[in-house]
């Protein structure tokens, strides 16, 4: 915008002795440039605002993911492999799931009641009947598994490794509870292989609502609406930036510059603190108008100072 200003003073300087119709012409082309820098700013900082939607989305479906998987899966004695295949892959099955059509849907739903269906089918069973069942059921099984890690887009190769070794183990396992099911005089089980279940971590990080903001700065924080201008602290000089978008029910709060590129991100107890101090404030257009001008004449007086000595060297 600068260049464009000093290009449009440029031709004043030189065109406007010999034709007076320069304004014009000038008017139009500098509103046309302030129209497209306007909408390829506002493409910028929506980019930005889907790009940090999508982040947090992204991150609630992990952390929802991960509590599932630690709930049903706490205290159960697992194969390492076994284990593994739920950590690393179903999991992927969860969070595509809640991404994709949300963690209340359907879909959502089929992929938990398919988790519960995997870890009862991989650990070792009490009753023959349920095994029977398992052995009746295990291929519907695999078949179904293979589907939903195509849903998630794995490589075909991993798909097809997953699958086999689920489908041996379902029937090594049915081997081994056979024999000890249908012995005489059954001994205790051999589980060396087994281990309990290590917790799964899928989102980590701290939560926004760790901390809450002082009870005095709820005032100031409920003002706040996307696009407010701000003057942002505690660092020295200030940024001027504009709130982009609000995010996780209010609790984390995303600024950008003129060109819409994120500049920075606060938390609510963060943003209410820097609002109480003063180390960050909130612009309303006559600010934004007031200092924007006030600048400008600053550069004026600046360049008429410098010009001042050529002039009495002259």
């Amino acid at each position: 915008m600068y260049n464009k200003i000093e290009a449009v003073i440029a031709g004043v300087l030189e065109e406007f002795p010999t034709n007076p119709e320069i304004f014009a012409r000038l008017l139009e082309d500098l509103t046309s440039f302030a129209r497209q820098e306007k909408r390829r700013t506002e493409n910028v900082e929506q980019r930005v605002r889907e790009t940090e939607q999508g982040k947090v989305k992204t991150y609630d479906a992990k952390r929802r993911a991960q509590n599932v998987i630690n709930a049903k899966a706490a205290g159960l004695r697992l194969h390492p492999e076994r284990s593994r295949f739920v950590s690393d892959v179903w999991s992927k099955v969860l969070v595509y799931a809640c991404i994709k059509h949300g963690h209340a849907s359907e879909a959502s739903t089929i992929a938990v009641e398919a988790l519960d269906q995997v870890l009862w089918a991989i650990q070792p069973l009490n009753d023959l009947a349920d095994v029977e069942k398992r052995d009746r059921s295990r291929v519907a099984l695999v078949t179904s598994l293979r589907a939903d890690m195509e849903m998630v887009n794995l490589p075909e190769d991993e798909i097809a490794d997953h699958a086999e070794n689920v489908l041996r183990h379902l029937t090594e396992i049915s081997v081994h509870d056979r024999a000890y099911l249908e012995a005489s005089n059954p001994q205790e089980r051999i589980q060396t292989e087994l281990e309990v279940i290590p917790e799964v971590v899928l989102a980590a990080g701290v939560d926004d609502v760790d901390e809450a903001p002082p009870p005095a700065a709820e005032a100031l924080l409920l003002r706040i609406a996307e696009r407010t201008w701000f003057e942002l602290g505690p660092d020295t000089p200030h940024i001027r930036c504009k709130l982009a978008t609000i995010l996780n029910d209010g609790k984390r709060f995303i600024f950008v510059n003129r060109k819409g590129m994120k500049v920075a991100e606060r938390n609510r107890a963060e943003l209410g603190k820097e609002l109480l101090a003063g180390s960050t404030t909130i612009l309303d257009d006559n600010q934004i108008f007031d200092k924007a001008l006030q600048a400008v004449i600053g550069n004026l007086r600046e360049m008429r100072q410098q010009s001042i000595p050529a002039v009495h060297q002259r």
